[in-house]
């Protein structure tokens, strides 16, 4: 039986994106394209954690915008997208907050006009707030009965510090104590600003296109606030474990501070990364998982945020076979230490990571999330050309060599709870 004959893949030209920056200062993106007469509109605030001054309270505003206005309840605003087959949707993120709706083309200008009346006059209703308070103990509660959901806080935490806005994590005491008028506040300071952009995909008309701009041009907004970005304060206690849950698996985690997507090393790291835990052909899954049998789950992965990145090991094992596990990844990042992948590693792993790159373009909704991603990561939409042309032609030397110093175990935080 002959071997497997890996093909080089072939080049691949990323969309382009068409833009316009309003007088107020707001930059519309436009992607158009996909199924006929379906239109997602998504504005992003860049009002996350790192824009804070009170713990959690980004979180909080952005769960209680759409919970009523002005004119309407939280009920009505979520019946009236209902009847047009829609709903609103919401993701907190750390350093960005977004709002966001499908919809058909054909009622795209009424739900717009309630989308807007959400974002420019919320209420922040307090008997809302007293509700999300209850919801979101409750479900902080349930989470921390996680391991994985444990660890990962163990681990921000420990690399970032708890005052760090990667790296604080969420208490019932932090959630008891926000007040509606700081809530308030955050909104004022951080969402009617300059520093977010919308994001318009789909089936767009020149009529509707000329609609939006209209409407976003007439809002009144600030110069985006100035962000002071703090050093991380990382552990000098270099493990954490915790073995009060009572589990009968441990959830394991080892990491440290990384680099963003903007940094001249952050490609070659990625595919390293890649080879390392990435995915399922990766050496960590298939030496720990399939030939050692230490654990079922195990992955790498590198987090990029617009400030900072972060890189992790995340696995599950029995106790019992917790040691060889620890040992066993260590070893393998001695390895990516080492030398370079061979050639039929990297092939494996460039086809891969094709793939995949290729797929966040199929569909024009799916590249509305990928070039979304380059804004609040903080890199250009020629980035994406970039990344596909690296991962096209880098050798497996250049690779090596410029993501060796980043699996050094020494600089990293592990932590075991379970």
């Amino acid at each position: 039986m002959k071997g497997l004959r890996i093909y080089a893949p072939r080049p691949f030209l990323i969309p382009t994106v068409d833009f316009v920056e309003l007088p107020n200062g707001l930059t519309i993106y436009y992607l158009e394209g996909g199924i006929k007469n379906t239109i997602k509109f998504e504005w992003c605030f860049k009002a996350g954690r790192s824009t804070e001054k009170v713990k959690l309270v980004s979180k909080m505003c952005h769960s209680l915008m759409k919970e009523g206005t002005d004119k309407y309840t939280g009920y009505e605003v979520a019946e009236y997208f209902d009847f047009y087959g829609s709903e609103l949707n919401q993701n907190a993120g750390v350093d960005f907050s977004s709002l966001s709706f499908f919809c058909l083309g054909t009622y795209f200008r009424p739900l717009f006009d309630r989308f807007i009346e959400v974002v420019v006059n919320p209420l922040f209703p307090e008997e809302e707030l007293l509700i999300l308070k209850q919801n979101s103990i409750s479900k902080l509660h349930q989470d921390m009965d996680d391991a994985d959901f444990v660890a990962y806080r163990m681990v921000t935490e420990m690399i970032y510090g708890e005052n760090h806005p990667y790296g604080y994590n969420t208490t019932e005491d932090m959630i008891q104590n926000i007040h509606v008028t700081e809530i308030r506040h955050h909104y004022h300071e951080h969402y009617l600003s300059t520093g977010g952009f919308v994001m318009v995909s789909g089936d767009i008309s020149l009529e509707n296109r000329a609609y939006i701009e209209s409407s976003l041009g007439g809002i009144s907004l600030k110069a985006k606030s100035s962000i002071s970005y703090p050093n991380a304060e990382t552990s000098n206690v270099p493990i954490f474990e915790n073995r009060t849950m009572g589990k009968i698996q441990c959830s394991y985690k080892i990491g440290n501070q990384s680099i963003r997507r903007n940094h001249p090393d952050y490609i070659p790291f990625f595919i390293a990364n890649a080879i390392f835990g990435g995915y399922f052909n990766s050496r960590l899954s298939q030496v720990i998982r399939e030939k050692q049998g230490l654990t079922y789950d195990i992955y790498s992965t590198l987090d990029s945020y617009y400030y900072d990145g972060l890189f992790y090991i995340s696995s599950e094992a029995s106790w019992q076979h917790l040691p060889q596990l620890r040992k066993s990844i260590r070893h393998q990042m001695d390895l990516m230490i080492d030398k370079p992948a061979s050639k039929a590693e990297m092939e494996r792993t460039r086809a891969y990571l094709m793939g995949v790159l290729i797929a966040s373009f199929d569909g024009i909704f799916s590249c509305a999330d990928t070039f979304r991603s380059c804004l609040v990561e903080g890199v250009s939409f020629d980035s994406l050309q970039t990344m596909i042309d690296t991962v096209t032609t880098i050798t497996p030397e250049e690779v090596w060599k410029r993501s060796s110093p980043y699996f050094l175990p020494e600089s990293m935080i592990e932590v075991i709870i379970g």
